[in-house]
């Protein structure tokens, strides 16, 4: 099962908003292979696109992201898709970086 909480997404979408000139793909995308290679998650990583597609078009998800503005008023006019599309071009970025 795939854990995927709005605390974990709203820090990559800001991240991408704020540092996006500082992100390196290529350390990025080693440490996500060192971390994923200590969980024995690697199948998870090459199948993003799908879990992206399913957290995206998931209501609950949304629901839970609606609940997360309510609570969080720096995410209020942020809408969950701007913060799935983030992910998901980080993501990329991360899969096409050499190393």
């Amino acid at each position: 099962m795939i854990r995927i909480q709005n605390q974990e997404i709203i820090t990559i979408y800001i991240l991408t908003k704020l540092q996006c000139s500082n992100i390196e793909p290529n350390a990025l995308k080693d440490a996500l292979n060192a971390t994923t290679e200590k969980r024995g998650s690697k199948a998870v990583v090459k199948d993003y696109r799908r879990i992206m597609d399913t957290v995206r078009n998931s209501e609950i998800m949304q629901k839970q992201w609606d609940n997360y503005q309510k609570d969080f008023e720096y995410a209020a006019d942020i809408a969950f898709e701007d913060v799935c599309d983030a992910v998901e071009q980080l993501m990329n970025s991360i899969m096409k970086s050499g190393s």
